[in-house]
């Protein structure tokens, strides 16, 4: 028995059992070929079954990859948008970031909240204070008259004719002097933060003037514009009778809007007498017309108004003429 040397597969024909084959003269050459070429394409058949057979894992592996990705891909959804509206204008925002807009909202509210509390609790320990060193000036007065009360004495007849009397008067009436001068340092100290205050409280009285001013009239925020409403209200007012010592000091915004739709009036009548047409030469005479008592009325504010100008007057004047 010959030994198999084939490393194709255990089937298939060694060398010597070709060579065999071939020198038998019972099998012809043609079949013995074809059968050792069957031989062969059947080992060779053997072993690539293995590595077919391996093929559709990695397909199955790859199709796996790809289906998880897909499922990765559904699971990232874009966040659903929510249409706000923010200064009258429409826009997109995200569930989280409207959350987050509320959180600080909502945070800004409590600190606004926290300052509006602190702010009272600060202007209550002012007027506190406020009221307490009006206290004390009070005080401060009543211990001035005090050391004052009494005259100076004859020093020098008082030294002669009784010196020991001098030496307490004397020592007495310097204690007073110290006395009343640390009660008048006091005073004028007093009077430099009153002083101080004052100051302080006008300029932010013009401040809210100034702002309440702006929101009144909306040409005040223009320099130009500014400027020539400045000079029509400055001119207005000296027509009905201010001196230029009054106007400057006219903080009150109403003050200034008042005068300056009177010169606003002035100038429409006195633009509407210059269109209005020329009368005709007729020797026919019209009947008088009545004059409505509302014109009346308005003549009677405007005389008293040139009478005695004031705020009041004019207030009362504008308010009858724009009815």
């Amino acid at each position: 028995m010959s030994e198999n040397t084939n490393p194709v597969g255990s089937g298939s024909m060694s060398l010597m059992d070709a060579a065999m084959a071939l020198e038998s003269p019972e099998t012809p050459l043609e079949e013995q070929v074809e059968e050792a070429s069957a031989e062969l394409d059947e080992g060779e058949s053997q072993n690539q079954e293995p590595e077919s057979e391996g093929e559709p894992e990695g397909e199955q592996d790859e199709e796996g990859e790809f289906d998880e990705g897909e499922e990765e891909a559904e699971g990232e959804q874009e966040p659903e948008a929510i249409t706000v509206k923010v200064d009258g204008e429409e826009i997109a925002v995200t569930l989280d970031e409207l959350k987050a807009g509320y959180s600080r909202q909502s945070d800004y509210t409590k600190k606004a909240q926290a300052l509006a509390e602190q702010r009272k609790a600060f202007e209550a320990e002012a007027q506190a204070i406020i009221g307490e060193r009006q206290q004390y000036q009070q005080l401060l007065g009543v211990l001035q008259q005090q050391l004052t009360a009494s005259d100076e004495p004859d020093w020098d007849t008082l030294r002669q004719t009784d010196p020991i009397e001098y030496s307490l008067q004397m020592a007495d009436w310097q204690r007073k002097q110290q006395k009343l001068a640390v009660v008048q340092q006091e005073q004028q100290r007093l009077a430099q933060l009153q002083q101080v205050e004052q100051q302080k409280s006008l300029a932010q009285q013009l401040q809210r003037e100034a702002q309440a001013l702006e929101s009144a009239l909306p040409e005040w925020k223009d320099v130009e514009k500014r400027k020539a409403v400045q000079s029509r209200v400055k001119e207005q007012g000296k027509k009905l009778g201010f001196s230029d010592e009054e106007l400057a000091q006219v903080f009150d915004h109403r003050a200034v809007v008042a005068l300056h739709k009177a010169a606003l009036y002035d100038e429409l009548m006195s633009k509407r007498q210059a269109l209005k047409p020329a009368a005709p030469n007729s020797k026919t005479v019209a009947p008088k017309a009545k004059v409505p008592v509302g014109n009346v009325v308005v003549k009677r504010a405007r005389e008293a108004f040139q009478g005695n100008p004031s705020i009041a007057s004019a207030a009362q004047l504008l308010t009858l003429l724009e009815k």
